[in-house]
């Protein structure tokens, strides 16, 4: 038998509190990254509209799909880098330093942070790939979201109501977005189990300090 603690979840998303850890640091690193590989791909590098069609704001959110960033200052270099990419100006380091004002440069941790940030790109041909796990954080986040909303409910639905209850909890499903790799809607029976046991891998990988960036992405 599991103990209770193995089972608690935090009360902001409703998930396991191990899970919550690994898309913390699985996510820190990959926005790290894919800011990283914005910074250090060349101008007009098919690499950047790769990542900006990857991290695009999604339908009926706001934005330039900062939302993807977990990391305040992540949302705000991103927001930054996109400016630049949308007028078709260069968008390296030096640029994102010129583009923003002292306090704010100074809120994000200055010119030694966007290095953190080019650092953990060893590849800029990776960059893509680091975007899609972003766009893969966001729906488990939003996974957990929907489940803590339904746990709610639930606690405190009469037996009665139980129908009515499962029925607004698959809705609720229903309604988040899933894309594939053609950006084709997919049905929440045929990726939800995928889902979930991508959320299990997580949290034993989470468990392990030694795991590298690159394992975490296996």
């Amino acid at each position: 038998d599991q103990s209770w603690s193995e089972f608690s979840v935090t009360a902001a998303t409703g998930r396991p509190v191990a899970a919550d850890v690994a898309l913390s640091r699985r996510s820190r690193a990959d926005e790290q990254a894919v800011l990283g590989a914005m910074m250090s791909a060349a101008h007009g590098a098919p690499e950047v509209a790769a990542i900006r069609e990857l991290l695009h704001p999604g339908q009926g959110t706001p934005g330039v799909g900062e939302h993807h960033f977990t990391v305040p200052v992540h949302a705000t270099i991103w927001r930054t880098l996109v400016s630049l990419v949308d007028v078709g100006e260069a968008h390296d380091a030096n640029c994102v330093i010129a583009q923003l004002a002292l306090p704010e440069l100074q809120r994000i941790g200055g010119a030694g942070y966007l290095h953190t940030c080019l650092e953990a790109c060893q590849n800029v041909g990776s960059g893509p790939s680091y975007a899609r796990n972003l766009v893969n954080a966001t729906l488990l986040r939003r996974t957990g979201e929907e489940l803590a909303a339904g746990m709610q409910r639930l606690s405190v639905a009469a037996l009665a109501d139980a129908q009515e209850t499962f029925e607004v909890i698959r809705d609720r499903f229903d309604r988040i977005e899933l894309v594939n790799a053609d950006d084709n809607d997919v049905p929440w029976d045929e990726l939800g189990p995928e889902t979930l046991a991508e959320m299990l891998r997580l949290a034993e990988a989470a468990e392990d300090p030694d795991k590298t960036v690159s394992e975490f992405m296996t």
